[in-house]
């Protein structure tokens, strides 16, 4: 297995993965009516989206995903073929305002020695870890949480055991809530 492609976000002018939800879904390229596919181990799912955080508000800028579909288009954009990446399409410049409401653990500067071979990396894997909440789309707070997963790696992590019940334990690390 293969850890997966995270969705990212820019944040105050710097690039975080998005490590953490909890709360509404984020956007999902299917729920607009487009069937995906993966194209590598490294994305099950078949897309990976890129956010932005403009005037306080979660704003989506960019997709890259796999269909075999037709390209539709999103917030009245099209995509573009993909050349160089495991994508067949790009959409660029969506300023597509997300109506999220719950809580984003956003995360930069993985630690590599705690990369994991399947699903998304958890935020205990990352240096820095920020947690933002979000009310429609709108940062009410922010606050770092890095100190918290510190605390954790080094006091609550021990060896990972074999687990009891495989399949919940897969479902686990593709999962991203929190």
């Amino acid at each position: 297995m293969t850890g997966q492609i995270s969705d990212t976000l820019n944040f105050k002018n710097e690039e975080y993965d998005i490590a953490g939800i909890k709360g509404d879904d984020l956007f999902n390229p299917e729920f607009q009516g487009i069937n995906l596919y993966s194209q590598t181990t490294a994305c099950w799912r078949g897309f990976s989206l890129y956010y932005e955080v403009i005037d306080q508000v979660l704003v989506l800028q960019g997709i890259l995903l796999n269909t075999k579909d037709d390209p539709i288009p999103i917030n009245n954009k099209f995509p573009i073929k993909a050349e160089k990446y495991s994508f067949d399409y790009i959409y660029n410049d969506l300023d597509y305002k997300s109506d999220f409401t719950g809580k984003l653990l956003i995360a930069k500067d993985f630690i590599q020695e705690l990369y994991v071979h399947m699903g998304f990396q958890a935020p205990t894997s990352y240096k820095l870890v920020i947690e933002l909440e979000l009310k429609d789309g709108r940062i009410i707070s922010t606050k770092d949480i890095s100190e918290k997963m510190e605390h954790w790696r080094t006091h609550e992590m021990g060896e990972e055991e074999e687990p009891e019940n495989v399949q919940g334990w897969i479902e686990e690390k593709f999962s991203r809530d929190f």
